[in-house]
């Protein structure tokens, strides 16, 4: 590390133009946005140029505002102006606490169940729907997770009869909320494979890495959702282009006396007063990186947007 006013040296930018490329840029694994950069190393000279500072910062600017979704103080600087390490801002001592924004969300498709209807008076035990994400390549999947891109799942129950049970389901669905399935959402790093991110899936159904039990009485329900990639065992790479999600809601409360839950009579088939029933819904929607880039020339922040083919709601 250089002095404070010393000058940049080429090795003292080359160390910050890495870090920064490798998040912004290609990268490897669990590093890299693919997106555009601007720095190059500097290799020929001890000395760092107007113009590739003013690239670095470039670079520097478009990593902090994706992160934050604020432009941090980085000055530019002109021709004939030294580039020197500082106390506070110019440049590199506060670059160096800079060197990880802007999102949009995109509705993909929505299942839905009614009671009554095709799956009968009213829902009984377990339900479940099968969720395919698919990007055009392994390549793609892993730049959209790094970004910190995410798959969102929302579910809800609504209208049906006034019961106990309903009041349960509705409030278990509106407490879980939306759930984000991402690159270090909700589990982090890419130890063990248990499902619980992308770099952590495997080729079957692990852990579910999100899970939410109804209260007393009604303990024994319960929504959650697994995840798997079936184009490869493991993913600790990020190479997979395809996941499955499945999406559980298993109504396993029995009533007192040995009721069953869906609130039928024994031996009658007659509508009970504890029954599941009313309109089941499953929402799948990303949460995108987007943004513009600096230089104007630069473009924009580019990720794919996966295709995502949602189910239908069926008994278990």
């Amino acid at each position: 590390m250089a002095a404070v006013y010393s000058k940049i040296k080429a090795d003292d930018y080359n160390i910050m133009q890495q870090k920064v490329s490798n998040v912004l840029g290609i990268g490897s694994g669990q590093s890299g946005w693919g997106q555009p950069v601007q720095s190059t190393p500097v290799t020929t000279s001890n000395a760092v140029t107007i113009n590739e500072f003013n690239n670095l910062r470039y670079d520097i600017i478009n990593s902090y505002v994706h992160l934050y979704n604020a432009t941090p103080s980085v000055n530019s600087l002109f021709e004939g102006e030294k580039v020197r390490f500082n106390a506070s801002n110019q440049p590199v001592s506060y670059w160096e606490t800079l060197v990880a924004g802007q999102r949009r969300t995109v509705n993909h498709a929505t299942a839905s169940q009614t009671w009554p209807g095709s799956l009968g008076v009213n829902w009984s035990d377990g339900l479940y729907c099968i969720v395919t994400v698919e990007f055009l390549s392994g390549e793609d999947a892993r730049k959209f997770f790094n970004s910190g891109s995410t798959i969102d799942f929302t579910s809800s129950r609504t209208s049906g009869a006034t019961t106990n049970q309903n009041a349960s389901w509705t409030s278990l669905l509106s407490t879980a909320g939306t759930q984000q399935f991402g690159g270090n959402t909700p589990g982090t790093g890419t130890s063990p494979s248990d499902g619980t991110n992308f770099f952590k899936l495997q080729s079957t159904f692990g852990t579910p890495w999100f899970a939410f039990y109804a209260s007393s009485p009604y303990a024994l329900n319960f929504y959650r959702c697994s995840a798997r990639c079936p184009d490869q065992p493991n993913n600790t790479s990020g190479t997979a282009s395809k996941i499955e999600f499945k999406i559980d809601w298993v109504d396993d409360h029995f009533e007192l006396g040995g009721d069953p839950a869906d609130g039928q009579n024994p031996g009658t088939g007659t509508y009970g007063p504890d029954a599941v029933d009313g309109q089941l819904t499953l929402n799948v929607s990303t949460t995108e990186a987007t943004g513009t880039l600096v230089p104007a020339s630069a473009g924009s922040f580019s990720i794919a947007t996966p295709n995502v083919v949602i189910g239908p709601i069926l008994v278990a």
